[in-house]
Protein backbone atom coordinates (compact mmCIF):
# COMPACT_ATOMS: atom_id res chain seq x y z
CA UNK A 1 0.00 0.00 0.00
CA UNK A 2 1.32 3.59 -1.05
CA UNK A 3 1.74 5.86 1.67
CA UNK A 4 -0.83 8.51 1.83
CA UNK A 5 0.35 12.05 2.04
CA UNK A 6 -2.25 15.55 2.47
CA UNK A 7 -0.75 18.32 0.53
CA UNK A 8 -1.79 21.73 1.47
CA UNK A 9 -1.83 24.82 -0.49
CA UNK A 10 -2.47 28.63 -0.27
CA UNK A 11 -4.16 29.50 -3.46
CA UNK A 12 -4.05 33.50 -4.38
CA UNK A 13 -4.67 35.27 -7.67
CA UNK A 14 -2.12 32.56 -8.76
CA UNK A 15 -3.42 31.44 -11.75
CA UNK A 16 -0.43 32.17 -14.13
CA UNK A 17 1.68 29.44 -12.62
CA UNK A 18 -0.62 27.13 -10.72
CA UNK A 19 -0.89 24.40 -13.41
CA UNK A 20 2.87 23.85 -13.45
CA UNK A 21 2.77 23.41 -9.80
CA UNK A 22 -0.68 21.61 -10.13
CA UNK A 23 1.10 19.38 -12.66
CA UNK A 24 3.86 18.60 -10.45
CA UNK A 25 1.82 17.44 -7.81
CA UNK A 26 0.03 14.73 -9.49
CA UNK A 27 3.26 13.78 -11.25
CA UNK A 28 4.82 12.48 -7.82
CA UNK A 29 6.05 8.98 -7.97
CA UNK A 30 5.80 6.05 -5.29
CA UNK A 31 2.76 7.94 -2.94
CA UNK A 32 -0.66 8.65 -2.97
CA UNK A 33 -1.69 12.30 -2.71
CA UNK A 34 -4.17 14.31 -1.55
CA UNK A 35 -4.05 18.13 -2.34
CA UNK A 36 -6.15 20.06 0.34
CA UNK A 37 -6.76 23.40 -1.47
CA UNK A 38 -7.70 26.98 -0.41
CA UNK A 39 -8.45 29.79 -2.36
CA UNK A 40 -7.77 33.10 -0.01
CA UNK A 41 -10.26 35.23 -2.30
CA UNK A 42 -8.95 34.78 -5.69
CA UNK A 43 -10.01 37.57 -8.57
CA UNK A 44 -8.39 35.50 -11.80
CA UNK A 45 -9.41 32.26 -13.02
CA UNK A 46 -7.38 30.03 -9.88
CA UNK A 47 -10.75 28.56 -8.78
CA UNK A 48 -11.58 27.56 -12.65
CA UNK A 49 -7.86 26.29 -13.27
CA UNK A 50 -8.60 24.09 -9.78
CA UNK A 51 -11.74 22.78 -10.45
CA UNK A 52 -10.77 21.96 -13.72
CA UNK A 53 -8.03 19.96 -12.50
CA UNK A 54 -9.63 18.15 -9.32
CA UNK A 55 -12.60 17.24 -11.88
CA UNK A 56 -9.79 15.12 -14.26
CA UNK A 57 -7.36 14.06 -11.61
CA UNK A 58 -9.63 13.83 -8.55
CA UNK A 59 -7.77 13.48 -5.10
CA UNK A 60 -8.54 17.49 -4.27
CA UNK A 61 -10.30 19.15 -1.84
CA UNK A 62 -11.20 22.72 -2.35
CA UNK A 63 -12.03 25.47 0.39
CA UNK A 64 -12.87 28.55 -0.04
CA UNK A 65 -13.17 31.91 2.17
CA UNK A 66 -12.10 35.51 2.43
CA UNK A 67 -9.03 37.18 2.01
CA UNK A 68 -6.77 35.82 5.35
CA UNK A 69 -3.45 36.19 4.11
CA UNK A 70 -1.18 33.70 3.72
CA UNK A 71 -0.45 33.14 7.44
CA UNK A 72 -4.26 32.83 8.15
CA UNK A 73 -4.73 30.93 5.07
CA UNK A 74 -2.50 28.56 6.24
CA UNK A 75 -4.07 28.72 9.81
CA UNK A 76 -7.05 27.38 8.01
CA UNK A 77 -5.67 24.69 6.32
CA UNK A 78 -3.96 23.09 9.42
CA UNK A 79 -7.13 23.20 11.08
CA UNK A 80 -9.45 21.50 8.65
CA UNK A 81 -6.38 19.06 7.89
CA UNK A 82 -6.77 18.09 11.86
CA UNK A 83 -10.62 18.20 12.31
CA UNK A 84 -11.24 16.45 8.21
CA UNK A 85 -8.31 14.53 7.13
CA UNK A 86 -7.18 11.68 9.66
CA UNK A 87 -6.56 9.44 7.73
CA UNK A 88 -3.01 11.04 6.42
CA UNK A 89 0.04 10.61 8.43
CA UNK A 90 1.85 13.27 6.57
CA UNK A 91 1.84 16.62 5.37
CA UNK A 92 3.47 18.83 3.39
CA UNK A 93 3.15 22.90 2.57
CA UNK A 94 2.82 23.66 -0.91
CA UNK A 95 3.28 27.47 -2.96
CA UNK A 96 0.66 27.86 -5.68
CA UNK A 97 4.16 28.61 -7.96
CA UNK A 98 6.50 26.25 -7.68
CA UNK A 99 7.77 23.26 -9.33
CA UNK A 100 8.18 20.05 -7.37
CA UNK A 101 10.25 16.84 -9.23
CA UNK A 102 8.54 13.74 -8.95
CA UNK A 103 10.45 12.18 -5.95
CA UNK A 104 10.07 15.25 -3.98
CA UNK A 105 7.13 13.87 -1.53
CA UNK A 106 8.31 9.94 -1.59
CA UNK A 107 12.10 11.01 -0.29
CA UNK A 108 10.71 12.72 2.16
CA UNK A 109 8.47 9.96 3.19
CA UNK A 110 11.34 7.95 3.70
CA UNK A 111 12.57 10.22 6.05
CA UNK A 112 9.44 10.98 7.79
CA UNK A 113 9.58 6.33 8.90
CA UNK A 114 11.83 7.47 11.68
CA UNK A 115 11.52 11.08 11.77
CA UNK A 116 8.75 13.83 12.94
CA UNK A 117 10.21 17.00 10.78
CA UNK A 118 12.11 17.03 7.37
CA UNK A 119 13.05 19.74 5.64
CA UNK A 120 15.40 19.80 1.94
CA UNK A 121 16.91 22.06 -0.21
CA UNK A 122 15.73 24.04 -3.42
CA UNK A 123 16.63 24.87 -6.20
CA UNK A 124 15.51 29.02 -7.50
CA UNK A 125 13.97 29.15 -11.01
CA UNK A 126 13.78 32.12 -12.66
CA UNK A 127 10.45 32.82 -14.20
CA UNK A 128 11.88 34.73 -16.93
CA UNK A 129 14.72 32.55 -18.53
CA UNK A 130 13.29 29.24 -17.27
CA UNK A 131 16.80 27.98 -15.81
CA UNK A 132 17.71 26.93 -12.89
CA UNK A 133 20.21 30.20 -11.48
CA UNK A 134 20.99 29.09 -7.63
CA UNK A 135 20.55 26.06 -5.77
CA UNK A 136 20.81 25.97 -1.83
CA UNK A 137 23.43 25.70 -0.01
CA UNK A 138 23.99 22.19 2.72
CA UNK A 139 21.19 23.08 5.22
CA UNK A 140 21.96 23.40 8.50
CA UNK A 141 19.62 22.80 11.15
CA UNK A 142 19.40 25.67 13.87
CA UNK A 143 20.84 24.28 17.81
CA UNK A 144 17.68 25.47 19.33
CA UNK A 145 14.10 26.64 18.36
CA UNK A 146 15.13 30.06 19.27
CA UNK A 147 18.24 30.59 16.97
CA UNK A 148 15.51 29.35 14.54
CA UNK A 149 12.98 32.28 14.77
CA UNK A 150 15.96 34.79 15.03
CA UNK A 151 17.51 33.17 11.49
CA UNK A 152 14.51 32.37 9.83
CA UNK A 153 16.05 30.31 6.96
CA UNK A 154 13.76 27.11 6.63
CA UNK A 155 11.30 27.34 3.94
CA UNK A 156 7.69 25.95 4.48
CA UNK A 157 7.49 24.18 0.50
CA UNK A 158 10.79 22.27 1.28
CA UNK A 159 8.90 20.61 5.06
CA UNK A 160 7.28 17.87 5.16
CA UNK A 161 5.95 16.30 8.95
CA UNK A 162 3.86 13.55 10.54
CA UNK A 163 0.79 13.90 12.64
CA UNK A 164 2.57 14.05 15.73
CA UNK A 165 4.00 17.44 14.92
CA UNK A 166 0.66 18.59 13.38
CA UNK A 167 -0.96 17.90 16.97
CA UNK A 168 1.61 19.77 19.16
CA UNK A 169 0.87 22.76 16.13
CA UNK A 170 -2.52 23.12 17.07
CA UNK A 171 -4.26 25.41 17.65
CA UNK A 172 -2.31 27.46 15.28
CA UNK A 173 -1.82 30.89 16.90
CA UNK A 174 -4.39 33.87 15.27
CA UNK A 175 -1.56 36.66 15.51
CA UNK A 176 1.24 34.19 13.77
CA UNK A 177 2.05 34.59 10.15
CA UNK A 178 4.41 32.32 8.96
CA UNK A 179 3.11 29.10 8.93
CA UNK A 180 6.55 27.72 8.22
CA UNK A 181 8.52 29.07 11.55
CA UNK A 182 5.56 28.26 13.97
CA UNK A 183 6.12 24.37 12.94
CA UNK A 184 9.86 24.53 12.17
CA UNK A 185 10.20 25.99 15.52
CA UNK A 186 8.18 23.57 17.33
CA UNK A 187 9.72 20.39 15.62
CA UNK A 188 13.19 21.55 16.61
CA UNK A 189 12.32 22.24 20.15
CA UNK A 190 9.74 19.07 20.71
CA UNK A 191 10.83 16.52 18.50
CA UNK A 192 13.04 14.50 15.91
CA UNK A 193 14.21 17.07 12.55
CA UNK A 194 16.17 15.91 9.88
CA UNK A 195 17.36 17.12 6.47
CA UNK A 196 17.73 16.06 2.78
CA UNK A 197 21.00 17.89 1.07
CA UNK A 198 19.71 17.84 -2.07
CA UNK A 199 16.97 20.11 -3.85
CA UNK A 200 13.75 18.41 -4.54
CA UNK A 201 11.45 21.40 -5.81
CA UNK A 202 12.23 24.05 -8.36
CA UNK A 203 11.34 27.77 -6.12
CA UNK A 204 10.20 30.38 -8.99
CA UNK A 205 11.75 33.90 -8.57
CA UNK A 206 9.49 36.25 -10.03
CA UNK A 207 7.94 40.21 -8.65
CA UNK A 208 4.76 39.21 -7.65
CA UNK A 209 5.32 36.28 -5.85
CA UNK A 210 2.88 35.78 -2.77
CA UNK A 211 5.03 33.71 -0.32
CA UNK A 212 8.14 36.37 -1.21
CA UNK A 213 5.99 39.09 0.41
CA UNK A 214 7.45 43.01 0.81
CA UNK A 215 10.22 44.40 2.35
CA UNK A 216 9.72 44.77 6.01
CA UNK A 217 11.22 47.18 8.31
CA UNK A 218 13.33 46.12 10.65
CA UNK A 219 11.00 47.10 13.29
CA UNK A 220 8.36 44.68 12.15
CA UNK A 221 11.00 41.93 12.20
CA UNK A 222 12.26 42.21 15.74
CA UNK A 223 8.74 43.00 16.66
CA UNK A 224 7.14 39.83 14.70
CA UNK A 225 9.82 37.33 15.97
CA UNK A 226 9.26 38.73 19.87
CA UNK A 227 5.93 37.63 19.41
CA UNK A 228 6.88 33.97 17.34
CA UNK A 229 8.86 33.81 20.72
CA UNK A 230 6.13 34.47 23.19
CA UNK A 231 3.96 31.69 21.25
CA UNK A 232 6.44 29.01 20.82
CA UNK A 233 6.91 29.37 25.36
CA UNK A 234 3.22 29.46 26.02
CA UNK A 235 3.00 26.17 23.73
CA UNK A 236 5.87 25.26 25.53
CA UNK A 237 4.35 25.45 29.01
CA UNK A 238 1.24 23.43 27.94
CA UNK A 239 2.90 20.47 26.46
CA UNK A 240 4.45 20.47 29.98
CA UNK A 241 0.88 20.55 31.44
CA UNK A 242 -0.40 18.04 28.78
CA UNK A 243 2.08 15.36 30.33
CA UNK A 244 1.70 16.33 33.93
CA UNK A 245 -2.45 15.61 33.35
Amino acid sequence: MMDKVLIMVSTYNGGKYLPDQLDSLYGQKGVECHLLVRDDGSKDNTLNILQDYKKRHGNMTILQGGNLGVGGSFRALINDAVKNHSEFDYFAFCDQDDVWLENKVSECVKYLESVDFIVHKKNCFDSDSRKIVKTDDDIQLPDTWLHNIFHMKLFGCCMAFNRKLLNIAIPFPHRLIGHDYWISSLAIRFLSCDVINEPLINYRLHSDAVSQGKHKSIIYKISYRLQLYKQILQRIKKQKQRKII
